[in-house]
């Protein structure tokens, strides 16, 4: 479709109109309309109002108004979006002659005895009445209009209060949008503040501003350890607030303060298990260069770091906090491990993307997984019957679990020291020191 500009200019009460009468070869020929034209290539729809005005008035718009779009649609012209205007101040003055016609102010209470387009008098009448935001689809036969669509403001504001309303109907068949006064849920932005602030703790001087060299390491950490219990506990407050509504507001303070001084106590704990980890990725990747290039830059160890601080929070009890955490590290890495696995020492994953980790999986020490790996759960049709029951696999020590590999079920036991190649799926236990590994699938090949 093309574009066009089309534009009524005011003045002293009258409209500036074009009496199109001078070329032979003009479907608008013998019609009075406004001043306008099509938007050249490159033109910005505004540029095409000012330079269209200037070329046929000689005016400069200063003050002027987008009142609408119509779009027109006729079997015998091209279909036109046009954007419709007013204008109520200009410099210079009126050309005495235009190429395109006869220029000519007519009194606002006259323009609709004029020779018009049927579509015209429908948007002119609403240009008159002041309002704003037309919107009209106008459908032509030759000269004769055929339909007419006004999806302007008023039906666009019926159709917003409809969809509001439908939405609303949705919102009172469930129970989880209906909260009490002062109930609030957990910000994301926050505990994922809470994670960079931890981060920060966990790998002094590798992401904040503080330079190590100036400041003491200790008082450092009792700073930053401050920020993340004020922070931490409020949020745990909040949580545990909106899931036991019925709790008393001192009662669930105090189990806010002890909750978030038992996790700040796991801290140096944690630590140790994530510079574990740090040294799992350095000697098991012969690509990693560094430590520093681990903490900085590896996915999987951003996944681990994050898995660590969320799983104690789980194991604290506390809501929505520990899965918002991981899922905020699965949102970056692609590694979605659930915060209730429980997983050992030194643990490495290797690339990570399209990793998964059930909630009740258990992860021995040493155990190495590539990308693609799934550790599953064989069915989930019983839902909430199934929470608590062990669903996922025990992975025991020293296993390594090669790309795109399936485990599934809770009874699956991949024993210690054993290698399971890529692209397997399992569901069933495999004993200790064992290499497991699939027939690879026969290559054809012929010349071409």
């Amino acid at each position: 479709m093309v574009e066009t500009t089309l534009c009524y200019i005011e003045h002293e009460g009258c409209y500036l109109m074009l009496y199109r009468n001078k070329k032979n070869k003009d479907f608008n020929k013998g019609k009075w309309i406004g001043v306008g034209g099509h938007v050249e290539q490159g033109e910005t729809i505004t540029e095409c109002l000012l330079r269209e005005v200037q070329e046929e008035t000689g005016l400069t718009l200063t003050e002027y108004t987008k009142r609408g779009v119509i779009d027109f649609y006729s079997d015998t012209w091209e279909n036109e979006v046009m954007h419709l205007y007013t204008a109520t101040a200009f410099r210079g003055e009126l050309a005495c002659d235009c190429n395109e016609g006869t220029l000519k102010w007519i009194p606002m209470d006259e323009i609709l005895d004029l020779k018009l387009w049927e579509g015209d008098v429908i948007f002119l009448k609403k240009l008159l009445a002041n309002e704003q935001d037309i919107r009209l689809k106008l459908r032509y036969e030759g000269d004769k209009l055929v339909e007419v669509r006004d999806i302007g403001s008023m039906d666009i504001k019926k159709k917003i209060a409809d969809i509001a309303e439908k939405l609303n109907t949705n919102y009172k068949q469930q129970d989880i949008f209906e909260m009490g006064i002062g109930e609030h849920l957990p910000k994301r932005a926050e505990i994922i503040e809470i994670l960079n602030e931890i981060r920060r703790v966990i790998f002094p001087g590798y992401f904040g501003a503080e330079n190590i060299s100036y400041v003491s390491l200790e008082s450092f950490a009792g700073n930053r350890i401050a920020v993340i219990y004020e922070k931490l506990f409020k949020q745990i407050k909040i949580a545990l607030s909106y899931k036991n509504e019925r709790a008393d507001d001192e009662a669930v303070k105090d189990e806010a303060e002890k909750i978030a001084f038992a996790f700040l106590d796991r801290l140096p704990h944690i630590q140790s298990l994530i510079y574990k980890d740090v040294e799992a990725e350095l000697s098991g990747d012969p690509a990693a260069n560094s430590r520093e290039e681990i903490i900085f830059s590896y996915p999987g160890i951003f996944a681990i770091f994050v898995y660590r601080i969320a799983h104690e929070l789980y194991l604290l009890n506390v809501p929505f906090i520990p899965r918002i955490m991981t899922e905020h590290a699965h949102g970056k890495t692609g590694i979605d491990i659930n915060p209730g696995a429980t997983i050992g020492e030194y643990f490495f994953i290797d690339h990570g993307t399209g990793i998964v980790i059930g909630e009740t999986t258990i992860i021995g020490n040493n155990v190495k997984l590539y990308q693609g790996v799934t550790l599953g759960a064989l069915s989930t049709r019983e839902g909430q019957a199934l929470s608590g029951v062990t669903r996922h696999p025990t992975i025991e020590d020293n296993v390594v679990i090669y790309a795109n590999t399936t485990v599934l079920g809770g009874e699956t036991v991949v024993g210690k020291n054993s290698v399971v190649a890529g692209n397997s799926f399992i569901t069933e236990s495999i004993p200790p020191n064992t290499k497991v590994s699939v027939h690879i699938p026969e290559l054809k090949m012929k010349f071409i």
